[in-house]
């Protein structure tokens, strides 16, 4: 993968990418190129679907991780090799969503409309970071 992972490298930096999306795109399409064992300039659309396929029912990943695999599968077909039609049709891979909420996150709920809170908070952010973002000011520390 010498020459296309420096291509793509290139294209990253040009694209002005952060370190990290850098260095997970080239790590997704290098696990491409491996899986397949061939020159890229040969796989297609139909790879490209078989191999996402694999990474959720055997490699049994998370959609979050196929959904970088995406971005990175597009940028390398769309960007480095001038090949988006690759890449067309190919979307996002949807997080499943619980069947039912159970009887007490309702009644939690519940409760906390009746005392008038408004939108419950996610207990992970901080009631002071929810309140900020309510009022309109920015709670991102760059």
């Amino acid at each position: 993968m010498g020459r296309v992972r420096t291509k793509m490298e290139q294209d990253l930096v040009l694209r002005g990418l952060s370190c990290a999306t850098q260095e997970s795109y080239l790590r997704c399409a290098k696990a491409f190129i491996a899986h397949y064992k061939c020159p890229p300039e040969r796989l297609g659309a139909a790879h490209v679907r078989q191999w996402l396929l694999y990474l959720l029912k055997e490699k049994q990943r998370k959609p979050a991780t196929v959904n970088v695999a995406i971005g990175a599968l597009n940028f390398l077909f769309g960007t480095t090799f001038g090949r988006p039609e690759v890449m067309h049709g190919i979307r996002s891979v949807r997080k499943e969503l619980p069947a039912a909420l159970s009887a007490l996150t309702l009644s939690t709920l519940r409760a906390y409309y009746r005392q008038g809170h408004g939108a419950p908070v996610s207990p992970a952010v901080p009631r002071s970071t929810a309140r900020r973002h309510r009022q309109g000011r920015a709670y991102c520390r760059r």
